[in-house]
């Protein structure tokens, strides 16, 4: 991290998101991964090269799988995925967030936030917050 750091909280206030989950004390995590995920394989159920020290943003694609999929297959692709415990979720353009999603997010202590910003325009900004708190990696 080259000496810096940047905790959870910091992102929820500068970004203004809405804590949909938060475990206990895991709004003190420490960023330290500038880049971020867009989780649509992980939640097909494609798991290789998945780097769980970024922060996940979930937006209408990978909503719209959730839906797409049968509920058997929805509750294991998210159990795996929430069960690599990455920094937190972040679910863009006020989309619903599912009670599995939830049970799941619960389950693995994995915090869940949500902006109503539209996902391209919010990555873009988190990823511009990230690299101006971090620094280049």
């Amino acid at each position: 991290m080259d000496g810096y750091e940047l905790y959870l909280y910091e992102i929820i206030e500068e970004l203004k998101l809405e804590t949909v989950y938060m475990p206990e004390g895991k709004e003190k995590t420490v960023i330290s991964n500038v880049d971020i995920n867009r989780p649509a394989l992980q939640i097909a159920g494609y798991f290789n090269h998945f780097d769980n020290t970024r922060i996940q943003i979930f937006g209408m694609v990978e909503n719209d799988y959730l839906y797409d999929i049968d509920h058997e297959t929805r509750l294991s692709n998210l159990e795996k995925f929430f069960s690599f415990k990455f920094p937190c979720l972040i679910i863009t353009r006020d989309l619903f967030v599912p009670n599995e999603m939830i049970a799941m997010a619960q389950k693995y202590e994995v915090p869940v936030l949500r902006t109503p910003k539209h996902t391209s325009a919010f990555s873009a900004r988190i990823i511009y917050l990230l690299h101006r708190k971090l620094g280049e990696q």
